[in-house]
């Protein structure tokens, strides 16, 4: 470099009298000619970067600018001289004599056809402190956006300024992820993040805020927002407020995606739901099966002892009234007992494939008999549809039960549509449970025109005893019958309805597909025994036994009656001739009604098995007495009913153990 120091032109002869003035002002002040030249440096230069002034004056100063930074020198030397008169800005880094490089800002004005200066008059000062807090800043905000790239969520600066306004004026790249904005739509404006949350939450997530900044307490919420890809989802934010200048808020947090947790608590939620319904069905269960073997074998004892006195006592007797009611009010005391048990899932059932359609249409007539002619049925019934595997006598228990609920809910006029069709589906959502796995279903759909249910009311509609009907007019057993029954049944419900919009009740079971079973030959079957068959009967009931005893001989039959498996051993050892059939309890003391039933078989092998019982299904189950093929009555029976079992015990051919 040249160390010259000559100053040419008159311009420079003005600096002589101003430059030990200038020789003491902090900033660097020199000239540079057209070419880029130093025509004049003050001896701030020296202090700041070490050169003297002599040792700069005749050089280029691109020559004292760092490398990297020499092209956008240059363009700014060229922008100034090519616009007289007009001061421009511009930074960069200028080499020092120790060979370093500092952060100068430099000023620059044309004035190139000024005829004391002819050139470019500029300053300089040194700015390495700051563009070096500068870089700090900028690494530090570089560090914290690669960390927020792996902190899940978004870290946060939220502002709420006086006058209402809001932004985001920091937000981590994860903005996009959680309210599907970028962080530049909210710099400047906070509502797009806004119109992201669930109209239920907006008043709560607001009233939060402002709590916050007026208390400048932690802000805390969970809440949700509706977005336009991922739908629902559940976000929470943790912040720390701080007043500013303005005198608005600004809080730095972050907001996190709880939708997963939230699902696990509401799944939880529901399956202690679940729970809580399962053991207040066994509570019930427990106390009504509890109660069922003593309180059916009671009502069994007043209903044959009723009938008999029925059968002898002349209409016209002021006895056979009452002796109607003894029998009436014994029979609903059975169906109330039967209605618990079913709603426990412990009634004894006996499956066999159906046809809902041929059950729904011989039922028909009974159901409006039932209802009333102000409401229409109407029947909307499959073709093709799947068997399923039920017994008959529950499938009719929820037609009644819900046209029983209709008919109350509608006031008597109205209308009811049954349905009947094939489904299969992955899952569907149902009342109160989980709802099955793939397969392939029959479903049985039952609506009314009805007023409707409000969310309440449904949530509650399969609770024993709940009821809407005014006090005496329901037992509030009816639908939780029907879920009982169902649920036995492997089935599920779903229901639809809102409060002016009537009712719809979707009742699914599992299709059922038939086994190929070899068909018995004429040839194979036995003698039928209509009347006068001899039957060995075995109750421990003493009173049971009685009356039973008597049914069956009022019919013509010869009862042997025992009071114990013991004692009905030793009949079947010592009797003469043969004996047609074995009525027998299940559950006694000793042994049960199928280890007595092998030990009389092995005796009498001709001899047909029929039991009977009063305990709940998960009782006698165990025992096998409820197996295809295996003739089975619960008690508590009428006559009829006792003597029409029989009658098809002697007259089929049963399965020999």
């Amino acid at each position: 470099m040249s160390t010259s120091t000559e100053y040419n032109g008159r311009c420079f002869d003005t600096f002589e009298s101003q430059k030990k003035m200038l020789d003491h002002i902090v900033e660097v002040v020199l000239v540079i000619d057209a070419n880029r030249t130093v025509r004049f440096h003050n001896a701030s230069i020296e202090r700041l970067f070490g050169w003297t002034p002599q040792e700069v004056v005749g050089n280029n100063v691109l020559d004292y600018i760092h490398p990297d930074d020499i092209a956008s020198a240059r363009i700014f030397l060229d922008g100034v001289m090519a616009t007289p008169g007009q001061m421009s800005t511009e930074e960069f880094r200028y080499l020092t004599k120790a060979g370093t490089y500092k952060w100068i800002q430099f000023h620059a004005v044309n004035m190139l056809d000024d005829p004391d200066i002819r050139g470019v008059l500029g300053n300089y000062n040194d700015i390495t402190i700051r563009k070096d807090e500068e870089a700090k800043r900028l690494e530090a905000f570089d560090l914290l956006t690669n960390l927020a790239k792996l902190v899940p969520g978004v870290i946060y600066q939220y502002r709420l300024d006086p006058d209402g306004q809001s932004a985001f004026p920091y937000a981590s790249p994860g903005m996009i992820d959680i309210y599907e904005v970028t962080p530049e739509e909210v710099r400047e404006d906070a509502s797009p993040v806004f119109s992201r949350l669930h109209p239920e939450d907006i008043e709560a997530v607001s009233s939060k805020i402002i709590e916050s900044a007026r208390t400048l307490e932690n802000f805390y919420c969970e809440f949700r927002v509706i977005l336009p890809e991922k739908g629902l989802q559940w976000r929470w934010s943790q912040a720390f407020p701080e007043r500013i200048e303005n005198g608005g808020t600004l809080w730095h947090g972050i907001i996190m995606d709880i939708t997963e947790r939230k699902e696990a608590e509401a799944e939880q939620e529901k399956l202690k739901q679940q729970l809580t319904q399962s053991q207040k069905m066994e509570s019930v269960g427990r106390l009504a099966g509890g109660i069922a073997h003593d309180f059916n074998n009671m009502l069994g004892v007043m209903m044959g002892h009723a009938e008999m006195l029925l059968d002898q006592v002349h209409e016209d007797n002021i006895c056979h009234q009452g002796l109607s009611q003894i029998l009436f009010a014994s029979q609903r005391s059975a169906d109330l007992t039967r209605q618990l048990l079913t709603f426990a899932r412990q009634q004894t059932i006996r499956p066999v494939a159906v046809q809902l359609n041929e059950v729904i249409t011989e039922a028909r007539t009974m159901l409006t008999r039932l209802i009333g002619e102000g409401i229409h049925i109407d029947l909307k019934l499959a073709g093709d549809l799947g068997l399923v595997a039920l017994d008959p006598g529950q499938l009719q228990q929820i037609l009644i039960n819900f046209s029983v609920n209709s008919r109350d809910a509608m006031d008597g006029s109205g209308a009811i549509r049954i349905e009947t069709a094939n489904d299969s589906f992955e899952s569907i959502a149902v009342e109160n449970d989980e709802g099955p796995s793939e397969g392939s279903f029959v479903r049985l759909t039952f609506t009314d025109t009805g007023p409707g249910m409000s969310p309440e009311v449904r949530k509650n509609l399969f609770e024993p005893f709940f009821t809407t009907k005014p006090l005496g007019r329901g037992t509030g057993l009816g639908l939780s019958t029907v879920y009982g029954i169902v649920k036995q049944n492997n089935g599920f419900i779903r229901v639809d309805s809102e409060p002016g919009k009537g009712a719809t009740f979707h009742v699914y079971f599992r299709e059922h597909i038939p086994s190929l079973e070899k068909a018995v030959s004429s040839s194979d079957k036995e003698p039928v025994y209509l009347d006068n068959a001899t039957i060995l009967l075995v109750e421990d009931e003493p009173i049971l036994l009685s009356i039973v005893t008597k049914m069956l001989e009022g019919a013509g039959h010869t009862v042997l009656p025992a009071n114990n498996p013991n004692e009905a051993i030793e009949i079947a050892r010592v009797k003469e001739g043969e004996i047609h059939l074995l009525l027998s309890d299940v559950i006694m003391p000793g042994m049960n009604g199928r280890q007595l039933a092998d030990i009389i078989v092995e005796l009498r092998p001709r001899i047909r098995c029929t039991f009977m019982s009063g305990y709940t299904a998960d009782v006698i189950g165990p025992h096998g007495v409820l197996d295809r093929n295996i003739m089975f009555i619960p008690k508590p029976f009428t006559k009829q009913q006792l003597l029409g079992k029989v009658k098809e015990s002697l007259g089929v051919r049963l399965k020999v153990w």
